[in-house]
């Protein structure tokens, strides 16, 4: 796993300011997959706006951590220091390393066997879905057009 720096606003999955992909893939999947079940009841209770929007952020967030062709970003801070500051994310003035995955520091523990792509394919169609905006179609597209490049397991 490669360690750099880099920050995306969003906010954070958890009580902490850490930034971790797998709880945010993990709730927005859940999310979507009763948007696409429910939406007639989102519909009729006025509320399919806000589940929009409620998805949009998080997706938008993993497709800012796909950064490069075999670029993934996937945790944002250090639990050991994040953990131990109480305040608000516009005062924090400690350093903020972001955790990578690269094909040279590939960790198939993220980007296993299935790979992220998927995901991210999946992600920018829904984005697509709701907002009709073509550039995440085009998203779409290109993550699922790669193979599984880093399958490790």
């Amino acid at each position: 796993m490669g360690h750099d720096t880099y920050n995306v606003p969003t906010p954070p999955n958890t009580g902490d300011h850490v930034k971790c992909g797998f709880p945010q893939a993990s709730a927005v999947t859940l999310l979507t997959l009763g948007l696409l079940q429910y939406k007639d009841v989102y519909k009729a209770s006025a509320q399919l706006d806000e589940m929009y929007d409620c998805i949009r952020w998080p997706l938008e967030w993993l497709l800012k951590c796909h950064t490069g062709e075999n670029e993934l970003y996937i945790q944002v801070g250090d639990g050991n220091l994040d953990h131990n500051f109480s305040g608000r994310p516009e005062d924090m003035t400690m350093a903020r390393p972001s955790f990578k995955n690269t094909s040279d520091k590939p960790g198939s523990d993220v980007a296993g066997s299935d790979e992220y792509k998927d995901e991210m394919a999946v992600g920018a169609a829904v984005l697509y879905l709701a907002t009709n905006n073509t550039q995440y179609f085009t998203d779409a597209e290109s993550f699922h057009q790669h193979g599984n490049q880093w399958g490790q397991s």
